[in-house]
């Protein structure tokens, strides 16, 4: 059975930004109703994980959950670029198929550190230039040409 996601212009079903943890900056601690994808493109965070303080390196994915207790904060003196993708569960199970529940990848981790993913320069180079693009096209007006149809093939 296969589900569609209904997607309009004025509202993805996702949250894009993109994200600095300054040096000086508090540490973020909280917990969210959204799944949450951090794409960290620079050193200087470190993570709380499973009781133990985790520094994050340059093109790593950092999955956080519904129930997970997020805790990041910049290591002195850095100031770290990511990206952070925010989706809710019910939304990203209409993305998912028969053979592919997508929300496998946040409840579903039966392993250490499984909130980090190392990625490799390649392919952190092809999410971010996808994200630069959902980012602009998003900031554009709904009515141009072809923003509904590259949204929904990168988002379906």
């Amino acid at each position: 059975m296969y589900k569609k996601m209904i997607f309009t212009n004025s509202c993805p079903p996702y949250q894009l930004v993109r994200h600095t943890f300054a040096a000086s900056a508090p540490e973020t601690i909280g917990i969210s109703d959204k799944l949450c994808i951090f794409f960290i493109l620079s050193g200087g965070i470190s993570c709380n994980l499973n009781g133990s303080s985790q520094t994050v390196h340059p093109n790593t994915a950092l999955l956080f959950h519904t129930m997970n207790l997020q805790r990041i904060r910049s290591v002195s003196g850095c100031k770290t670029e990511s990206y952070m993708l925010s989706i809710s569960p019910e939304d990203l199970s209409l993305l998912s198929t028969e053979q592919t529940n997508l929300l496998d990848c946040f409840y579903y981790r039966p392993f250490d550190s499984a909130q980090l993913l190392p990625l490799t320069p390649a392919d952190m180079e092809q999410i971010t230039a996808l994200l630069s693009r959902l980012m602009t096209l998003n900031g554009e007006a709904p009515s141009s040409y072809g923003n509904d149809l590259f949204k929904k093939t990168s988002c379906c």
